[in-house]
C-alpha cells in the first residue's frame, strides 16, 4: 500500500511544482496601484486598486480534477489529509477565474479558520507598545542571500534543493516542498541577522521538516497538509526565539498581518491600508494590506484572504504545546505535521510508516557555521 501511495505523493509533487497555484493570486500590476495608494493617502484622497492576475490554466483545473479522482482509491488517513489539501487547490484556481472577495473568503476561512476578538486584541497591544527597530545595515542582495542558503543546504547534504530569485512573489522568501525550492524576491535586501534569523526559520525549520517527510517511507508526511500551517510558521518563530533570534519586529510583522485580515473581513483596501498606516510605513502596509485581499480584483469589496493570520497566532500555540508536552518536538519533525496530526503520527511510527525524521533542530548549528 505505501508504494501506492508514495506514487500519489510523486504524482501530487510533479503536478504541484508544474502548476505553481499560487501565481495566479500576485497581482500583475502590483507597484504601479503601490505608487496610486501612497500617492491618495499623501493627498488625502482615496484609492482601492483594481488588481490584475494571470488568466487561470484551465487545463491546470482539469488535471488537478483529474488527480483528485484517483484519490477515491484509497482508505488512508494521509491520503485524506491529501484530498482536503488537493479540494483547497481546485476551489483556489476556480475562485482566481472569478477574484470574487465573498468567494476567496468563505474559502480561506474554512481552511484557516476565523479571526479571534481576543487574538486581535493581543495583536493590538503588541502594535501599541514601543519597540526598538534595528539599525543594522541591510547590503546583501537576493542572489547574495542565496549564495548563503547553497552554502547552508550544502552543508547538511541537501543539495537536491534548489535557490532561485523571482521579481514578483506576494512574500520576500517562499519555501516550496512540492519542488524543493527556495525562492527570494528580487530587489530584497537583507542584514547579518536577519540572515541568521533566515537560515533557522526557512532552512532549520520549512526545508528540514519537508525533507525529513520525503524521505519517510510514507512520503506524504513531507508535503504539508491539511491545517499544517499554523504549526509550520509557529514552530519556525520558536525555533527563532529557543536560537535569541525572534525580536520586537518579527512580533510586529505578524501582529500586523493579524490586523490587516481582521479589518479586510469587513472593509476596503484603502480603509485597511490607512489602518496599518498607524503602524507602519507606505512599504509594509500597502505590502500586508495586499496580502490580506490575495486574489481579490475588485479591492473596494470587503473581504479577506485570512492566512497571513497564523503567523501570529502560531507561535504561542508551539511554545503552548512544547511547554507541556517538550518531547513531542522531535514528532513534528518527521515531516510538515500539525499538531492536530500528532496522533496520527504516532499510529504511523508504531506502522512502521514514518521514522525519527532525517533532519532535527540539532542540526541547526551545522548551518549557523556556514555563515
Amino acid at each position: 500500500m505505501n508504494s501506492s501511495i508514495n506514487q500519489l505523493a510523486k504524482t501530487y509533487s510533479e503536478l504541484v511544482a508544474r502548476l505553481k497555484v499560487d501565481q495566479y493570486e500576485v497581482p500583475l500590476n502590483l507597484a504601479d496601484e503601490g505608487r496610486l495608494v501612497e500617492k491618495a493617502y499623501q493627498s488625502g484622497l482615496s484609492h482601492n486598486p483594481e488588481f490584475q492576475f494571470t488568466p487561470v490554466s484551465e487545463q491546470a483545473i482539469d488535471e488537478l480534477l483529474q488527480f483528485r479522482i484517483t484519490m477515491t482509491a484509497f482508505d488512508n488517513p494521509w491520503v485524506l489529509l491529501l484530498a482536503t489539501t488537493v479540494d483547497y487547490m481546485i476551489q483556489t484556481l476556480m475562485d482566481c477565474r472569478a477574484h470574487n472577495s465573498t468567494a476567496i473568503t468563505t474559502r480561506t476561512v474554512a481552511m484557516f479558520g476565523d479571526v479571534s476578538a481576543a487574538t486581535l486584541g493581543v495583536a493590538e497591544t503588541e502594535l501599541e507598545a514601543p519597540y526598538a527597530a534595528t539599525t543594522e545595515e541591510s547590503n546583501l542582495d537576493a542572489k547574495g542571500l542565496a549564495d548563503v542558503f547553497r552554502r547552508a543546504l550544502s552543508a547538511v547534504s541537501l543539495t537536491d534543493w534548489s535557490i532561485t530569485v523571482e521579481p514578483r512573489m506576494n512574500a520576500m522568501l517562499d519555501v516550496s516542498s512540492e519542488r524543493r525550492e527556495i525562492r527570494i524576491r528580487g530587489g530584497s535586501l537583507f542584514g547579518r541577522t536577519m540572515v541568521t534569523r533566515l537560515l533557522v526559520h526557512e532552512i532549520g525549520c520549512h526545508v528540514f521538516r519537508s525533507a525529513s517527510g520525503q524521505r519517510q517511507p510514507m512520503r506524504l508526511a513531507g508535503f504539508g497538509l491539511g491545517d499544517y500551517l499554523s504549526t509550520e510558521e509557529g514552530l519556525a518563530a520558536y525555533l527563532e526565539d529557543k536560537s535569541g533570534l525572534y525580536d520586537a519586529v518579527d512580533s510586529r510583522r505578524f501582529a500586523l498581518r493579524y490586523l490587516a485580515a481582521s479589518c479586510a473581513l469587513e472593509h476596503g483596501f484603502f480603509d485597511v491600508y490607512k489602518e496599518l498606516r498607524a503602524h507602519a510605513d507606505h512599504t509594509q502596509a500597502f505590502e500586508t494590506a495586499a496580502r490580506s485581499k490575495r486574489g481579490i480584483a475588485d479591492t473596494s469589496q470587503p473581504g479577506a484572504h485570512v492566512k497571513d493570520k497564523v503567523y501570529f497566532e502560531g507561535l504561542k500555540l508551539v511554545s503552548d504545546h512544547l511547554k507541556e508536552h517538550p518531547d513531542d518536538l522531535p514528532l513534528l519533525y518527521t515531516g510538515k505535521v500539525s499538531l492536530s496530526m500528532l496522533p496520527l503520527v504516532r499510529e504511523s511510527i508504531g506502522r512502521g510508516e514514518l521514522n525519527q525524521g532525517e533532519f532535527q533542530p540539532e542540526q541547526i548549528p551545522l548551518l549557523l557555521a556556514t555563515l
